[in-house]
């Protein structure tokens, strides 16, 4: 990608939400490939970052989420909620 973009607006936390410490997102990491099947023996990178709501409607929600890449594929780690999610990557 490249370029920037500037998001416009006031930043507000949502209340009373923390993210989850990096121990418990990897036990949910670990729990969520248990749950899928899915079977890796190595995190290849682990990147720290943010994605956005999957809503349209305003206003938009940054998500704190982890990028990991494993020997065996690409996941996106909810920050807030532990939601393991497969990438096509």
């Amino acid at each position: 990608a490249e370029g920037s973009c500037r998001l416009t607006g006031t930043p507000v936390a949502v209340g009373g939400e923390q993210s989850l410490t990096v121990a418990t997102l990897l036990i949910r990491f670990l729990e969520g490939i248990t749950e899928r099947g899915d079977i890796c023996t190595a995190i290849t990178d682990m990147t720290a970052g943010y994605t956005l709501s999957p809503s349209l409607s305003d206003p938009i929600t940054l998500m704190p989420t982890w990028f990991i890449v494993t020997d065996t594929g690409v996941y996106y780690l909810n920050g807030l909620t532990g939601v393991l999610e497969r990438t096509g990557g």
